[in-house]
């Protein structure tokens, strides 16, 4: 029970932190996408060269503020913090199994190490294992999630449509 609860308030937390910093990561995907509603300003480098400066995350954010709104800022984040918390308890859910499992089946050592060859098989052994069941917890969690990310993306991208 008390790990339960544990385990909400870190959902939780990472939620709150996902949706806080949502407008980041909206902005970073309409860059990514090349959408470019801002003109690069011409600038002069530390060398005396004219070059183009292109606008940052903050500027994108403050056109997508004077055209959306505040809460224009937040397009998208529903599915987001949605995504982010289906694919973190499906990747706790896969590695608790697969290391159940694993302690089910998994051949009992027979004998001590005695040479640090030994040992470091054992740890090459070890190390391997947690990093294959760690791939597939996370690969179960992203595949899980991924259809929610596609409706982020979407809902972020209506923006440049106007839809």
């Amino acid at each position: 029970r008390k790990m339960a609860a544990i385990s909400l308030a870190q959902y939780g937390t990472g939620a709150l932190v996902t949706a806080t910093l949502h407008p980041l990561g909206y902005a970073k995907v309409l860059i990514q996408a090349g959408y470019e509603p801002l003109e690069p300003k011409l600038s002069v480098s530390l060398f005396g060269k004219e070059s183009l400066l292109y606008p940052n995350v903050l500027q994108y954010i403050s056109h997508i503020k004077t055209v959306d709104g505040f809460t224009g800022l937040y397009r998208g984040v529903v599915p987001r913090v949605l995504s982010g918390t289906i694919g973190n308890i499906v990747q706790h859910n896969v590695a608790d199994k697969l290391k159940r499992f694993v302690a089910e089946y998994q051949p009992e050592n027979r004998g001590e190490p005695g040479e640090e060859e030994d040992e470091l098989l054992s740890f090459m052994k070890t190390f391997c294992h947690d990093t294959v069941q760690e791939t597939i917890s996370r690969c179960c969690g992203i595949v899980v999630s991924h259809p929610l990310h596609v409706v982020t993306v979407r809902c972020m991208l209506q923006f440049v449509g106007r839809e």
